[in-house]
């Protein structure tokens, strides 16, 4: 059984990671795909499992998000270049925006609910077995920040 254990450093870009028999482990792998990290050690439990899927196969809206932004984009830049009619730029313009917020608005709740799967399914993985993941709040690793006040007060 693979856990996909890699050292601290290696995975600081942007790869999630969980706490999995104090190990620290990856959730989306070095492959790209989605939940690879856990695939091993949920498959022996179906709800779980089911879960895990579901968070997996939101991978594959990226194709349309590709589709969707590549349009909006040659839409918008049609507008730009266009020196005919007014009528028809501002209709290139106004179709490219649309279609770009309606890509990031379905984008971001595809996102949510994905983000919600892979919480059931450690959830349900936490209640069938006597094994504990956890996720690993990369908020709390953070160094302090230091702010910055600057107060100016007049007086006649």
């Amino acid at each position: 059984m693979t856990n996909f254990v890699y050292p601290r450093e290696t995975n600081q870009t942007c790869s999630r990671t969980a706490i999995y028999k104090n190990k620290e482990i990856l959730i989306d792998g070095y492959t790209g795909v989605k939940g690879s990290g856990l695939i091993n050690i949920m498959e022996k439990y179906p709800k779980a499992s089911k879960h895990l899927a579901k968070y997996r196969a939101s991978s594959d809206i990226k194709k349309i998000n590709l589709v969707a932004g590549s349009l909006s984009s040659a839409s918008i830049l049609t507008g730009l270049l266009y020196t005919g009619d007014k009528s028809n730029k501002n209709n290139f313009l106004l179709f490219g925006g649309i279609i770009a917020l309606v890509n990031f608005l379905a984008t971001k709740t595809i996102q949510f609910y994905s983000e919600k799967e892979l919480t059931l399914a450690i959830e349900e993985f936490n209640k069938a077995s006597n094994e504990e993941i956890r996720l690993f709040d990369q908020n709390l690793d953070r160094q302090p920040q230091s702010e910055i006040y600057i107060n100016k007060s007049w007086s006649f």
